[in-house]
This record gives structure tokens, sequence and C-alpha cells, in this order.
């Protein structure tokens, strides 16, 4: 079992790695050891921030518990002037484990991330222009270039105004500090030509002296631009250092980005070939559906997207045929499709409400049974798992499954039940004291959980769905209520209301349509939702609170019964 297991993630491994290969992104470079599979090379790129164009390297190496745990990253070069680096050490949330992250927190780290993925984060990290940190505030850290404004009045008592100000760290120029984001806009309103006055030569490279409009004037703005020291003190770093497993520091890959875009001419002036000429008309039209669907199954998504917004058939043929929902059929942590396995959800208990949640992220049977996961994307954590009817062939592979999955959540809400009951029964109340006083019974401690009597038939499990359809259309309703409660009488934050409406059409139809499939398969079950229907208009016992204990799950069993009605 344990090589079955070592299979799967070793194809979800070279999966990622071919998804880098196959859509590499401008910026991300990842070199494989030959040696090791687990260990590469990493290369950022940042097309923005204080290391714009410069190339950064990083050593990875995935655990032997990837995916569930973050890979390991590195910087090779050790003295970039970051706020989240300490040595080799990157202080990153996308590289920790959930044991690291605070209980609660919804962000960095999940197995659902791919690895361009992560490396598309982990660029956007290094590309920013400011930095968060733990304690909830932001380090300013600059851009590639530093702009500085002052007015003509300002500049005659500067002896170096391009580094008054102070806005990128610690301020020591108050007054100039409050001006800069004025100045700036008056600047961007001003439509007169920019005039390079001087380039000034300093440690950090050049300045540039820029002034709009000829006539001197007291109010006239002059802009100073430089390169932020924090570039110049990277690049002198990282052109020390070269990789021995991968180009980095070659000709191939340079430290600095912008000077390997020296020129395409060459290769611009050569005539295409006639394989790369398009032709004088469109030839699409002689290429039926089926070849067409053949090609979108080999293209990324990107591609789909471009293609479809060039040849409109073909976006409403990907369309029609839902190419981007059936792509979004994956278990999130092996990523493997939903012919390959048994797909569904996992599901949390709660077992003081007695309410049943998920966070709807397609898991495999497989990664819940073999691999342990217990977490959802958003880190909440669930103890079973629910497969579910997305199509007929499906349906088929994991009916014994979704039995075996409904039977085990049942038990558990049953056993819950139960032990709330004998709570209750246990507890000291009201007694007849010699003068009519109290006598509080001390509440016997849980030694063992309360017995739960086995089901009168083996489908009557089922019923537990219409309580979880129930707890959907009441977390709504909360959410629903929450959004105009003000955010400092609220515990968490603020729910979106059309993201929390949008899961709840999802699940709600996800679930209802498991239930049709299951009567469908088990005429029983319907037939159980007809009967406690038909009680229910017919004998007015049946509509008291001990025999219709929760009217919203009676309503879904009212559901169900129109939606199987014959036309």
């Amino acid at each position: 079992m344990a090589t079955q297991n070592s299979h799967r993630l070793l194809a979800r491994l070279q999966r990622d790695l071919a998804e880098l290969r196959e859509q590499p992104y401008p910026g991300v470079a990842v070199f494989t050891d030959d040696a090791d599979i687990r260990k590469f090379c990493l290369v950022l790129t940042p097309p923005a921030g204080p290391w714009k164009d410069l190339a950064l390297h990083f050593d990875v190496r995935l655990p032997a518990s990837w995916p569930l745990d973050p890979p390991s990253v590195s910087t090779s070069v050790y003295g970039i002037d970051h706020p989240n680096l300490f040595g080799s050490y990157i202080c990153c949330d996308l590289l920790k484990s959930h044991e690291e992250l605070e209980r609660g927190y919804t962000g960095g780290y999940t197995p659902a991330l791919t690895l361009r993925g992560l490396f598309l984060q982990f660029l956007t990290f290094f590309s920013s222009t400011s930095v968060e940190q733990d304690y909830g505030d932001s380090i300013e850290i600059g851009d590639a270039m530093i702009t500085t404004y002052i007015t003509e009045h300002d500049l005659a008592s500067a002896s170096t105004p391009w580094d008054r100000c102070c806005r990128y760290g610690p301020c020591t120029c108050q007054p100039l500090k409050g001006q800069q984001l004025d100045l700036e806009r008056k600047w961007k309103d001003d439509f007169r030509r920019e005039t390079t006055l001087v380039e000034y030569k300093t440690t950090y490279g050049p300045v540039i002296h820029q002034v709009k409009g000829a006539s001197a004037s007291p109010d006239r703005i002059h802009r100073f631009e430089k390169r932020n020291p924090r570039w110049r003190q990277t690049f002198d770093l990282i052109t020390r250092w070269t990789c021995k497993t991968c180009p980095y520091g070659s000709a191939d890959l340079p430290h600095d980005a912008s000077s390997a875009d020296i020129t395409m001419q060459d290769a611009v002036d050569v005539e295409p070939s006639a394989l790369h000429r398009p032709p004088p008309t469109c030839v699409l039209h002689l290429l039926n559906d089926d070849i067409l669907l053949e090609i979108a199954s080999h293209l990324p998504s990107e591609v789909l997207i471009t293609f479809g917004q060039a040849y409109l058939r073909f976006q409403h043929l990907i369309s029609g045929h839902h190419i981007f929902l059936l792509r979004e059929l994956q278990c999130f942590f092996l990523k493997t499709p939903l012919n390959q396995g048994i797909l569904g959800i996992g599901v949390a208990l709660d077992p003081g409400p007695r309410t049943l949640s998920s966070d709807f992220d397609w898991l495999s049977l497989e990664a819940f049974a073999e691999h342990r996961v217990r977490k959802s994307i958003q880190k909440r954590d669930f103890q079973y798992f629910l497969p579910l009817a997305f199509n007929k062939p499906h349906f088929d592979r994991a009916k014994k499954d979704i039995w075996t999955g409904v039977a085990a959540i049942d038990t558990a809400v049953r056993q819950a039940n139960a032990n709330l009951d004998a709570n209750r029964g246990g507890n000291g109340g009201r007694g007849r004291g010699g003068r009519g006083g109290h006598a509080n019974a001390p509440r016997p401690a849980a030694t063992a959980p309360a017995p739960v009597a086995r089901r009168a038939q083996p489908h009557q499990v089922f019923t537990v769905l219409f309580k979880m359809m129930n707890n959907i259309v009441v977390s709504l309703m909360k959410a629903c209520d929450d959004a105009f409660v003000p955010q400092a009488l609220l515990s968490r934050p603020k729910p979106n209301l059309l993201t929390a409406s949008e899961k709840a059409v999802i699940s709600y139809c996800h679930l209802m349509h498991l239930l049709i499939c299951v009567c469908r398969n088990d005429p029983r079950v319907l037939h159980d939702a007809k009967q406690k229907a038909r009680e229910f208009l017919q004998v007015p016992a049946s509509r008291t609170k001990a025999s219709t204990p929760d009217m919203g799950e009676f309503i879904i069993v009212i559901t169900l019964v129109l939606i199987m009605a014959d036309p």
C-alpha cells in the first residue's frame, strides 16, 4: 500500500512539473535535479518591485509529506535586504506548515496549490512594493526606481534632494514626506513636456533630474529619479554567485534579465516558414466538433479562452460541453480527475449543536483513506467523507462507498444526539428538600458514549442528508444576518453574501442530485419520503413537534417528493 501511495504522489509531482514545463510563466524558471526529482532550482525574475529584472535563485526541496506540507524554499544568496529574509530562511505563510500557522487562519499554503501556482504567488511576493507583517502592519520597500518630488523653493536649500524623502523607511523629513503625494499628483496633471536638466552620478547609480516648463518659478516641481538602493545592493551580491547545477549566472540566464533583452532582430527578420504564416482564409470550419474537442483536451485553459475569443464556434463548443467545469472536477490533493477515482467532499460534524458542514472542496476517497487528508483548502477540519453523484458512471462506481460514507455520518449524528440526551438525563435539577429548596445533584462524568440503536432499515441512513441540506440553508441565513451586523460585534470577518450564496446553491444542488440518484437506485428512500409527506397531510398528530421536529428538513423531504413526482 505504501508503494501505491508513493506512486500516486509521484504522479502528482510529475503532473505539477509537466505543468511548469508546458505552461511556463514569465519570471519563473525551474530546473530539476537529475539525481533527485524532489530537489530543484527556482529562479524568479520579478517584473516589478525593488528587484525588478533581477534573477533571484532559490533552492527548493519537497519533503516526504508533500503535498500535505509545503516545499522547503531557501534563498541561495545571503544578505538580500528584504524584511522577511533572515539568512537563507524566508518568512512567508506560503512556506509554513499547518502547525506553524495560527488556528483559524485560512491563508497560506494548501495542498490545492500546484507548484506553478505556488511559485506564481512567490513571484508576486518578491514583486510587491510593500510587505505585510504578522502583526498586521506593512513595510514599504519601494519600487525599482524611487522618485522624489520637490518644489524649486525647497530645492535651493537641499544639497542632495533625492535623499530627502523617507517614505520607504523611517522618516527623517516629515514636512517633505507629507507633500509627496500632492506633488506627484500635480506633476502628472501638468501636460507640458518633461525636460532632463542633469544626470548625477552617485554610489547607487545615476540620478535623473527633470522639470516641466522652461520658466523658473518657486512653485515649479522638480523630479529626481534614482535606482532603489536595494536593487544595486542585491545586484552586487548575486553577481558574485553562480549555480553549479543550473545555468543561473551564465549568458543563458544572467543575473540582470534586462541586460539579456538585447535584441531578437535577427530572428524577426528571418522569413517565417509556411507553417508559421497564417492561411489567407480560415479553414477551421473543415474540422468537426469531435476533432475540436480533442484539440481542446490538450490545450491549457489560458489558450482555450484565447481560442474561444478568436473563434466563436469553438467558444460555444467548449461552453456547451462544460470543458472548464470538467477540468475543475479533480481531487485538490492528488489532482486526479473524476474518471480516475471516487470524488466527493469532506464533512465535518460539530457535536455541540450537531450541525453538518462542508467547504465542498473536491476530494478523492484515496486521499481521504490512504493519505489521511482531514483539512479543507480553507484549513477547516473534517472527519468524514461523502462521495457525490457527479454523473451516472461515477455514481455506479461509487455506490458502495456512498452507502458507507452516509452510514458513518448518520451514526455520528445519532451518537451525538444520544450523548446529549444522556447528559440531559443525568443533570441535577430541582429536588424536594425538606424546606422546598434546591438539591443540586452532581453531573456524572462521561465515561463512555451512550448506546445508539441500529436503524430499522439500512436505507434510512440517507435521512441524514436532509439534515445536512437544512444546515446549508441555516448557514446561508446566518451569513445574511451577519452582513448587517457591525464588524466590531463579530468574532470573524463579515461573510461575502455573493460567495455564501453561490456556495449554498452548489452545495444544496449537489446533495439533492445525490438524493435523486439514490432514490432511483433504491426506491425505498423515496417511498419513505412520500410516506412522511402523506402522514403530515392526512394525520393531524404528525404535525406536532414530537413527530416533525424540524420543519426545515421536512421542506426538503417535500421538495424531493415533488422533484421525483411523475410528470
